[in-house]
C-alpha cells in the first residue's frame, strides 16, 4: 500500500503519483546510459530532442496511429492526428526547454523526469515533469501520460492559452 505524507493537496497528490511510479518499477533497475540507448527510453530521448528543437511538426511521428495521449491539460486525445495538432497548438505557444533528470524504463515502458530551464534565468533548471510512455514493438509510442508538478502546470497551461 502506498501511503502519502500530510501536506497541500497538490503536494500530495505529486508525491503519490511519483510514490505509485516508483512503485511500479521497484523491480526494475534504474536504466543506465548503455540500457537506455534502445527501446522506449531511446525513444523518449528523440521525442524531448525534438521538442528542444522545437520540431514540433515531426511530433506526431514518434506516435501509433491508434495512440493514447494523456497531456497535463486533462485532455484525453485519441490518434495520431489529434496528438499533432495537440502539438502544433500548445508547445507552439509555450516553447519550453528541457533536459533529461533521470530516466527509467524497459524495453516498452519508459519514465523520464524532465527538468525546464528557467525562461528568467538561462541555465537553471527544475523539475517539470513525469512523462510515461509505452511503446510498440515498431518503437512507437501507444501510450503517453504527463504528470506536471502543479505550479509548472499552472505557469505552461496558462502560458498556453494567453498566446491563443
Amino acid at each position: 500500500m502506498i501511503r502519502c505524507a500530510r501536506r497541500s493537496s497538490d503536494d500530495r497528490i505529486v508525491s503519490c503519483i511519483l510514490a505509485t511510479v516508483l512503485a511500479v518499477f521497484a523491480g526494475h533497475a534504474p536504466a543506465t546510459e548503455s540500457r537506455t540507448d534502445t527501446g522506449a527510453c531511446e525513444v523518449a530521448r528523440r521525442y524531448i530532442d525534438a521538442i528542444n528543437q522545437q520540431r514540433y511538426a515531426d511530433l506526431g511521428d514518434f506516435f501509433a496511429p491508434e495512440a493514447l495521449f494523456l497531456p497535463p491539460t486533462g485532455e484525453t486525445l485519441n490518434g495520431r492526428e489529434a496528438i499533432q495538432a495537440f502539438y502544433q497548438q500548445f508547445l507552439g505557444n509555450v516553447r519550453p526547454s528541457f533536459r533529461i533528470g533521470h530516466v527509467f524504463g524497459s524495453d516498452r515502458e519508459c519514465v523520464v523526469e524532465l527538468e525546464a530551464e528557467d525562461r528568467q534565468r538561462p541555465g537553471v533548471y527544475t523539475l517539470t515533469a513525469l512523462d510515461h510512455f509505452i511503446v510498440d514493438a515498431q518503437s512507437l509510442v501507444t501510450r503517453l501520460v504527463v504528470y506536471l508538478r502543479p505550479a509548472a502546470c499552472q505557469a505552461l497551461i496558462c502560458a498556453a492559452k494567453a498566446s491563443d
